[in-house]
């Protein structure tokens, strides 16, 4: 009995084994009806989905509308904003650099900013460029993104100033405290090795070679694209109300990077 449940068992497997399997690109379009209904359910307008699989795009599609009133559809190559991926792309410069042998991740930010300084002397001896990139220099994340948005700026020497103000909330590298601002320092350090802003560092060292060609470092310069998307929220008729882009001058290596689906698909094979 034994002999033969294991031979039953062999024939199944090998049955299983002879049917053509449905291509992943067919499984995914199976994907449509449900996206459309949680486009519904939640009454967003649009958005777009992308997958890829071992350096391959399996799946790149758009859905509902990047404009409401227009009734302009979504596609691949819509300009969305990506909010805080940016710091992936701002941190991937400095690792650039210290590959480069331009920087070390262990040493001070003061070495590239000499304008910087922080409110305690503990501070200025013990915050390393890695603090900056794993929120972790001892700063409040409140403190910092509340003068950022309150008081927009982009004057880099006005904007440093304010940092000797902020006392620590505890020592580097004690714990964890999420802040936009410390990734704007991580775009300073890189525009004062480079001689190029951050706007042109990400444009050359990444958005070229990659040929991200939806990409933009700005909300002003995304909105000049032909398909970009309105940004949309939910009022209380359920109804997707258009919302005006976040003007973030004073913190944009942490958020300020609009892009397509298509583009940032180049940006995870590259990975």
């Amino acid at each position: 009995m034994r002999l033969l449940i294991s031979f039953l068992l062999l024939v199944a497997t090998c049955s299983a084994c002879s049917l053509p399997a449905q291509p992943v690109e067919e499984r995914l379009d199976d994907l449509g009806p449900a996206i459309q209904q949680l486009l519904n359910d939640y009454h967003a307008a649009g958005l777009a989905l992308a997958v890829v699989d071992k350096d391959k795009v399996r799946f790149a599609r758009g859905y509902g509308f990047r404009d409401v009133d227009q009734q302009l559809p979504v596609d691949e190559h819509t300009v969305f904003g990506i909010g805080s991926i940016t710091k992936a792309f701002t941190a991937s410069i400095l690792g650039q650099l210290e590959v480069q042998g331009e920087l070390d991740f262990y040493d001070s930010p003061q070495t590239y900013l000499p304008e910087l300084s922080f409110s305690t002397d503990e501070m200025n001896e013990s915050i390393r460029i890695h603090h900056l990139l794993t929120h972790s220099t001892g700063l409040s994340g409140f403190m910092t993104e509340s003068t950022a948005i309150l008081f927009l700026t982009e004057n880099r020497q006005a904007l440093l100033q304010r940092l000797q103000h902020f006392p620590p909330m505890a020592a580097a590298g004690e714990r964890y405290d999420y802040s936009n601002m410390m990734y704007t320092l991580v775009g300073y350090i890189g525009a004062s090795i480079t001689g190029k802003s951050w706007q042109e560092n990400v444009r050359t060292r990444l958005f070229a070679p990659l040929s991200m060609q939806d990409s933009y470092t700005s909300a002003r310069a995304a909105q000049q694209a032909a398909n970009f998307s309105l940004g949309y929220a939910v009022q209380d008729s359920l109804y997707p109300a258009t919302v005006l882009p976040e003007k973030v001058p004073s913190r944009a290596p942490a958020g300020d990077i609009y892009s397509s689906v298509s583009d940032m698909s180049k940006w995870m094979r590259m990975w």
